[in-house]
């Protein structure tokens, strides 16, 4: 903590003869958070069903008041026209933390990058890295992107905090690029390239894991582009001593755009790839897998109309694997940071809605070369995005901007789609996913310069398999499946003066039917199935105040209640009841 509290010391001092020269630039943000609740219900009072009593929890705490206090510096240092440095440390407290006893210093983010000789970029420290969406690429969690009124500021908050920026992974290493011109007017060669570390060796039983990659990227004017993704996910086998053992995903894709104003206003695109898994010195060995995807679909070119639609065919073996594109977001394992514990056994609080809208720490930060358990309740038809393993089928959608006075926007998707085999049968899954997405703005329809914003987020989704016979059922332990499940959000804004926004909506997800989950150990290998009984209400109202200084420095309080009604839990249903106030500063 002393080394940090010097850097931020020397950093501010120099900072004054080094903004005289331009040279320093200083970045940031700012945030306070508190909330304060409590929860209720029969989880907590108690329960008689038949013959069984519920007891009474006397363990879990019944309110809960907490929160904190953070501000990231940030010194982005220019010490000639070709190199750029930056390094942000945090200053965090929790809200407890009385007489500077709870106060952290860390470094948040450090990197330095450059131009050499005009031509070759380089970046050294924190990357952000992202490829095609089958190769590296974090795909939003399972509940979509929240954009809304209500929710859109704790968007940001998770966004900045899991450094998910625009859908890359935060990672730590070396990244190059450079372009060459080719014969032909415009025509080019990009090459990128990429060398992280995504794992730290223990030195016993762990080894290293290291992240590489990139892209080379040839672009013919008036055509399009085609390119070749490449990245590898391997361990090395000679730091962990005491393991000697390693594993290696290589995954390989080929991509091509074609944009031609002599074809029509469509773009034409494809990509198709393939996967393999290597082990060094497994006993016994597990078997090489081999996986491989194809994708290809139209887009609408022009850029000045309002109406844009798109149509995909994806294919993806049940064997393909790609770490970078097939990690989730949602981390469903992770303890919830408000009312963690339920029950005289403390049993860790299963996430809800609420959890995943406002809550950081039920994110992961990095890639994860064994497919990550999901919820089907929240996400079933793609979980790991478009790279996910096992499916085929079309996805087809469009998007209305500004049509009309007070539609602002109109977004529709829809998948069909199924698996491409059985898992532990011949009879494959089926599925589908709706998806409406809307923004009115009323104003001009009341005659008023004042927003009034109606904004609603719909998803829909179906999964079943048909009957399977029942002497198969019983040794694979699988069966029929039919799970039905639909997420809905709906705010209503109003502008009272200007950038202060009274706000109001509802959160609802309901989920029934069955469902069985894939069992893997890690190697990626299904060895059992779970069974899931899914019968659960989650519902969220809530209302407040939002003032907007400006687009990157808001304040909102806000009260809600959340009403879980879920079977699977013991109790079966619980409500929470909270208000927080949120400050949020980026600059």
């Amino acid at each position: 903590m002393r080394k940090s509290i010097l850097f931020i010391l020397m950093a501010l001092a120099a900072g004054q003869s080094l903004k005289a020269q331009d040279k320093l630039t200083v970045y940031g943000a700012g945030r306070f958070m508190m909330h304060s609740g409590g929860v209720s219900g029969d989880v907590y009072d108690g329960l008689v069903i038949g013959a069984d009593t519920l007891a009474t929890d006397t363990v879990s705490a019944r309110s809960e008041m907490a929160g904190y206090a953070l501000f990231d510096l940030g010194f982005r240092f220019r010490p000639n026209a070709n190199t750029e440095i930056k390094a942000l440390t945090r200053v965090y407290s929790e809200l407890d933390g009385f007489w500077g006893q709870g106060i952290n210093f860390n470094f948040r983010e450090l990197y330095a990058r450059g131009i050499v000789k005009g031509k070759v970029k380089y970046r050294v420290g924190d990357l952000d890295l992202k490829l095609s969406k089958f190769t590296l690429y974090n795909s939003n969690g399972d509940l979509g992107a929240h954009d809304n009124n209500a929710t859109h500021l704790f968007e940001d908050i998770i966004q900045y905090e899991n450094f998910y920026r625009n859908n890359s992974w935060r990672q730590q290493g070396l990244q190059t690029s450079f372009k060459l011109k080719l014969p032909g007017n415009g025509n080019r060669l990009d090459v990128l390239a990429f060398l992280a570390k995504n794992r730290q060796a223990d030195y016993f039983f762990t080894p290293d894991r290291l992240l590489a990659g990139g892209v080379l990227s040839y672009e013919k004017v008036s055509w399009g582009t085609l390119d070749y993704y490449r990245t590898d996910l391997f361990e090395i086998a000679e730091t962990a001593p005491f393991s000697g053992q390693a594993q290696r995903i290589s995954t390989q894709s080929l991509a091509a755009t074609v944009k031609n104003p002599k074809l029509g206003s469509m773009i034409y695109h494809f990509e198709t790839g393939f996967s393999n898994m290597h082990f060094i010195d497994y006993t016994p060995e597990p078997s090489v897998e081999t996986g491989a995807f194809f994708q290809g679909g139209i887009r609408e070119m022009s850029k000045g109309k309002k109406l844009h639609y798109f149509a995909n065919y994806n294919y993806v073996e049940s064997q393909f694997r790609a770490p970078g594109a097939q990690t989730r977001r949602n981390n469903f394992g992770a303890t919830p940071t408000q009312f963690s514990f339920q029950g005289n056994q403390e049993l860790v609080r299963q996430q809800t809605v609420f959890d995943l809208l406002t809550d950081p720490s039920a994110y992961f930060r990095t890639i994860d070369p064994v497919l990550g358990t999901f919820n089907p309740a929240y996400s079933n038809v793609q979980p790991y995005g478009d790279a996910t393993p096992n499916r085929t089928g079309i996805q087809a959608g469009f998007r209305l901007n500004q049509d009309s006075t007070w539609i602002e926007q109109l977004d529709a998707h829809v998948w069909l789609m199924s698996e491409v085999n059985g898992e532990g049968t011949d009879k494959r899954r089926s599925f589908l996913r709706a998806d409406l997405a809307t923004r009115f703005n009323f104003a001009s329809f009341f005659k008023t310069d004042r927003a009034l914003l109606l904004e609603a987020y719909i998803k829909l989704e179906q999964s079943n398999r048909d009957p399977i016979d029942s002497e198969l059922s019983a040794i694979a332990g699988i069966g029929e499946v039919d799970l039905s499940s639909l997420f809905m959000e709906i705010t209503l804004s109003k502008e009272i003066s200007e950038d202060l926004f009274l706000h109001a909506g509802a959160y609802v997800l309901r989920a029934r039917g069955n469902e069985y989950t894939s069992v893997r150990n890690e190697f990626n290998q299904i060895t059992d199935y779970g069974q899931m009984d899914i019968d659960l209400t989650d519902r969220t109202l809530l209302a407040g105040i939002k003032y907007s200084l400006n687009q990157n420095n808001h304040l909102m309080i806000q009260v809600r209640n959340s009403t879980i009604q879920n079977e699977q839990i013991v109790g079966k249903s619980y409500q929470i009841n909270q208000a927080l106030i949120t400050y949020n500063l980026f600059f």
